[in-house]
C-alpha cells in the first residue's frame, strides 16, 4: 500500500514473467474521503517453448539466476561450488533465501521454486514416451534439509492445476554429520497421463524449508524433458563437473605487484580435472587441452598441454565421478612463468584458464559442458576464497573477546584501506551483535603487532541495499569519527581478525570457502 498526493495519468505495473491475466485493484480517494475503486486487468503474454527436448545442465549459465530462455522464476541460485560431484559443471541450488538474498519470512513453508516456461506438448500423446529426467542432491556442502523438509516435483495440467508427481524427504539432523556430502541421485519420470499433453505444460521444483535462511539446501541438475528417450540415466555425453584448477597456489586473487616477480612463490604446477561419463560404456576423449591467457592484454600463452595423460587416463569410466590429476610439463610451466613476468604491470590483470575436450560421439546439444573457464583477477585485493561460502564459522557460547583470524602475505610494502567480509544468513539476524576489526603484522599471530583496531562494529547484510546472494560487506579502515585511516602493511605476513564482543550462544557467522583450503585461518 502506498499514498500518492499529486495528479498523474500514468500507472506503471511490474509483472512477473508468469503468463496469464493479472488484476490490479486501485483505490483512489479525495480529501473528502470519497473513493472510487478501479480494477485494471493486465494480460501477461507467455513465451511458450515449441519444441522438445528441453535441456538445462546449468553449465552455460550467465550469472547466478536460471536462464530466462528456459525458466520463469529467478529464485534458485545457480552455482558451481555448493555440492560435490554433480553430473555436469553448474547446478541450481534451492534454499530458504529469496532472489534478493533475504530469508523467506517463514517458520515452515515453500522456499525457492524452479519453474519451467510453458512447453507446447499438444502434438504429443502418452504413446510418444515423453519423460522428465534429472539429478538432485540434498545438503551438498551446506546445511541439510531437516526431516520435515522436502523437495517436490509438480506437473501442470490443461486445467491449470499443479499435480504432485514426486517428493523427496529431508534428512535426520541429529544423525547427519556436518561434513557429510550426499551424492547426486538420478530420477526418471514418464508423463503417463493425457492431461499433461496440452499447449502450456509446465513442471516445477519446490523446496520446503524450516525456517527461512541459507540452509535446507537442495541441488538440481541435468534437467531434460524429451520424447522417446526412456527413463534411464544414459545420455550421449561426457561432461566436466568442476571449474578448472587455478595455477595460483595461495590465492584466488591478489594485486599484480604482489605477484609480478614472485611467480615461483605464487604458482603451482599441479592441476585437477573432474569428469562424468553419461554413456553406458567406457569412453575415450578424442582430444583435450589446457590453455592459459591474460585477457586484459589479449596475451595468448600458446603453451597448450593435455588435460589428461594419454593412455589409460584418457578412458573415462561409466557413470562415476572421475578425477584426473595432471602435472604441467616443465617446459610449459617455465614458459608460462616467463610470459607472466613480461606482462606490463597494471591495476587490473586477469589470468584465464581453459579446459576443453572434443568427443565425436556426442550430439551438438551435449557439447555445452565440454569447455570450462576459470578467471583469476589481479586487482586491489587479496582473496583466498572463490566468492561463494559453502560453510560458515562462528563462536558458539561466546563469552566475548574470542577472535577469528585469516593470514595473508604481502611481497612488498603496501597500504591496506578496507576489509570485505561475507555474513551468511544463519544464526538468525546477527546485525545487533558487536565485533572488533583488528589488523596484525608479523609472522606469528601470538606475537604479531596490532597495527589497527576499530571497535564495536556491527555486521551488515548487503542485500539490505541491493540484490545479492553471496555479497560482501566492505569495512573501510576508519577512526571512531569516520575519518579514513589506511594502514601501512610492511612486506611479510599480516592477519585480519574479527573479535567477537557480544556474549551469545551463536556468534557472528563468517562465510568459509571449502573449495580453496589453506593453512591461513585461526581461532583464538
Amino acid at each position: 500500500h502506498s499514498s500518492y498526493h499529486y495528479p498523474d495519468s500514468c500507472l506503471v505495473y511490474w509483472a512477473s514473467r508468469f503468463p496469464g491475466t493479472d488484476t490490479v485493484c486501485l483505490r483512489i480517494c479525495d480529501e473528502l474521503a470519497v473513493c472510487d475503486t478501479f480494477k485494471i486487468p493486465f494480460v501477461v503474454q507467455g513465451d511458450t517453448l515449441q519444441n522438445l527436448p528441453f535441456f538445462d545442465d546449468f553449465s552455460r549459465n550467465k550469472g547466478a539466476y536460471p536462464s530466462k530462455n528456459l525458466w520463469l522464476d529467478d529464485l534458485a541460485f545457480v552455482n558451481t561450488t555448493l555440492a560435490k560431484d554433480p553430473p555436469s559443471v553448474g547446478f541450481a541450488t534451492l534454499d530458504g533465501l529469496d532472489r534478493h538474498g533475504d530469508p523467506y519470512p517463514i517458520n515452515y513453508g515453500i522456499g525457492d521454486r524452479l519453474t519451467s516456461k510453458p512447453i507446447d506438448l499438444s502434438g504429443l500423446t502418452v504413446g510418444n514416451g515423453v519423460s522428465l529426467r534429472f539429478f538432485f542432491a540434498p545438503k551438498g556442502y551446506g546445511l541439510e534439509p531437516g526431516i520435515t523438509d522436502s523437495l517436490l516435483l509438480e506437473f501442470r495440467t490443461e486445467d491449470r492445476k499443479w499435480v504432485r508427481v514426486a517428493g523427496f524427504g529431508g534428512m535426520n539432523e541429529t544423525t547427519t554429520p556436518l561434513d557429510s556430502v550426499p551424492p547426486f541421485q538420478f530420477q526418471g519420470i514418464l508423463l503417463n497421463d493425457e492431461k499433461y499433453f496440452h499447449e502450456a505444460f509446465q513442471f516445477r521444483f519446490s523446496s520446503y524449508t524450516s525456517p527461512g535462511g541459507s540452509g535446507d539446501l537442495w541441488h538440481v541438475d541435468y534437467v531434460r524433458l524429451a520424447a522417446n528417450e526412456g527413463v534411464d540415466n544414459t545420455f550421449p555425453d561426457v561432461a566436466f563437473t568442476e571449474l578448472p584448477t587455478s595455477i595460483l597456489k595461495n590465492y584466488t586473487s591478489l594485486p599484480w605487484k604482489h605477484f609480478n616477480n614472485h611467480e615461483d612463490e605464487e604458482l603451482q604446477n599441479q592441476l585437477e580435472a573432474h569428469f562424468y561419463n553419461h554413456f553406458d560404456v567406457v569412453t575415450a576423449l578424442t582430444s583435450n587441452l589446457v590453455k592459459h591467457r591474460e585477457t586484459t592484454t589479449g596475451t595468448e600463452f600458446n603453451q597448450d598441454f593435455t588435460v589428461v595423460e594419454q593412455g589409460q587416463d584418457n578412458n573415462i569410466p561409466v557413470k562415476t565421478p572421475t578425477l584426473r590429476q595432471r602435472t604441467i610439463p616443465d617446459a610449459n610451466f617455465n614458459a608460462i612463468k616467463t610470459i607472466l613476468k613480461d606482462i606490463p604491470p597494471a591495476d587490473l590483470r586477469n589470468l584465464q584458464t581453459e579446459y576443453a575436450f572434443t568427443l565425436g560421439a556426442q550430439p551438438q546439444e551435449f557439447r555445452v559442458n565440454d569447455t570450462i573457464l576459470l578467471n583469476n583477477p589481479f586487482a586491489d585485493y587479496f582473496a583466498h576464497d572463490d566468492g561463494t561460502a559453502e560453510w560458515q564459522v562462528f563462536i558458539q557460547w561466546s563469552m566475548g573477546k574470542e577472535q577469528l583470524s585469516s593470514k595473508f602475505h604481502a611481497h612488498v610494502d603496501d597500504t591496506l584501506r578496507a576489509v570485505q567480509i561475507m555474513f551468511p544468513h544463519v544464526n538468525g539476524n546477527v546485525q545487533s551483535q558487536l565485533f572488533n576489526l583488528r589488523i596484525f603484522s608479523g609472522s606469528d599471530l601470538t606475537t604479531a603487532e596490532l597495527i589497527f583496531e576499530r571497535e564495536l562494529l556491527k555486521p551488515f547484510y548487503p542485500n539490505n541495499l541491493f540484490d545479492t546472494l553471496q555479497g560482501f560487506t566492505t569495512y573501510r579502515l576508519e577512526d571512531f569519527v569516520g575519518n579514513e585511516t589506511p594502514v601501512v602493511v610492511p612486506a611479510g605476513d599480516f592477519y585480519v581478525g574479527i573479535q567477537q564482543i557480544t556474549q551469545t550462544q551463536y556468534g557472528i557467522p563468517i562465510g568459509f570457502d571449502l573449495q580453496n583450503p589453506c593453512a591461513c585461518s585461526w581461532v583464538n
